[in-house]
């Protein structure tokens, strides 16, 4: 009988402590996701970038391939990427538009994103990314890059 309140006490001492944490990736705000966003840009492994997009995007499945990002600005061979906000403002459609300085392992100088932003249950998630590339150097992938979403 004392071993059975013991290992009972044991449980429900586990699940308070499982159920009162956050899990990862869980209600994470604007800024919180972009963070999120440039760590995965940074890593090799890129197989879960998809989980900062909104799947109301018209290319979500695509980016679940990554191969959106084997190509242009965002590739792994200009790791080192950075993205710093430099304000936001509402956007018309829901949510929030948000202009970022991007700078990758190859840039000299920033370049232009705005994120559209929408919240996904209580994650912010990324809807609309445009990425206006100033010719870089280098880098024969230079152009704009978007990954639109549903109007």
């Amino acid at each position: 009988m004392k071993q059975s309140v013991i290992f009972l006490s044991v449980i429900l001492l586990f699940l308070i402590l499982f159920l009162s944490c956050d899990l990862p990736g869980e209600n994470l705000s604007i800024s919180e996701r972009i963070a999120a966003f440039v760590t995965s840009l940074n890593q090799d492994d890129r197989s879960n970038i998809q989980d900062h997009f909104h799947p109301n995007m018209v290319n979500y499945n695509q980016i679940a391939s990554a191969s959106v990002f084997d190509t242009g600005p965002m590739k792994i061979a200009n790791q080192n990427f950075a993205i710093t906000q430099v304000s936001s403002s509402d956007h018309s459609g829901g949510g929030t538009d948000v202009t970022c300085n991007f700078t990758n392992g190859i840039s000299t100088y920033p370049n232009s994103l705005i994120l559209w932003m929408l919240q996904d249950g209580t994650n912010w998630k990324i809807r609309q990314l445009n990425l206006d590339i100033v010719g870089t150097p280098g880098d024969e992938d230079s152009n704009e890059f978007v990954l639109k979403s549903i109007q």
